[in-house]
């Protein structure tokens, strides 16, 4: 579970955007079984959801109450998702990855927009990097995240947690 309340500058006075996310993954592998996230701002309400079966997904996109669904193909391998403010999911990514030993590995991501896009994305490990996390140095595992559009650093801790992540280029 994860909660996101943000104030927005609108122009005019701040908004709050608030937006909350459950989801639930299989014990033993973490493939995601469903995901729910509700987002609220300027008096709408938006819902997002996927629903893994054996050999496909249905994703649904839910405004103000009026909705629609599409059954897709499930893509080979574990899926991960990218829903806007949401950071606790390349948590979820890096705490999958955690025991894996790659130098580039390629990944399904769905990432849940105006309009949805399953993507190929890889995941490059580049080593260790000690950073400061709180007041002392930690070592930690450097992951770039993305495709050849957007790329994510991430740093991850020795229990496979996201310490730290960035979209290079807008620090």
């Amino acid at each position: 579970r994860s909660k996101v309340d943000q104030q927005v500058p609108t122009g005019d006075n701040e908004t709050t955007l608030e937006k909350e996310m459950t989801l639930v993954a299989s014990r033993f592998e973490f493939a995601i079984k469903t995901y729910n996230s509700t987002q609220k701002f300027r008096g709408r309400s938006l819902g997002r959801g996927v629903s893994v079966a054996e050999t496909t997904m249905t994703v649904y996109r839910e405004v103000d109450g009026r909705g629609e669904g599409t059954v897709l193909a499930l893509p080979p391998g574990r899926l991960f998702l990218i829903d806007p403010m949401l950071f606790s999911l390349f948590e979820y990514m890096c705490l999958s990855l955690k025991d894996h030993t790659f130098d580039t590995r390629p990944i399904s991501v769905l990432v849940l927009g105006p309009t949805d896009s399953l993507l190929e994305a890889r995941v490059t490990d580049l080593g260790k990097e000690s950073i400061r996390w709180g007041q002392k140095p930690v070592q930690t595992r450097k992951l770039k995240i993305g495709d050849d559009r957007t790329t994510f650093e991430a740093w991850v801790g020795p229990t496979g947690g996201l310490l730290r992540l960035a979209l290079p280029g807008q620090e």
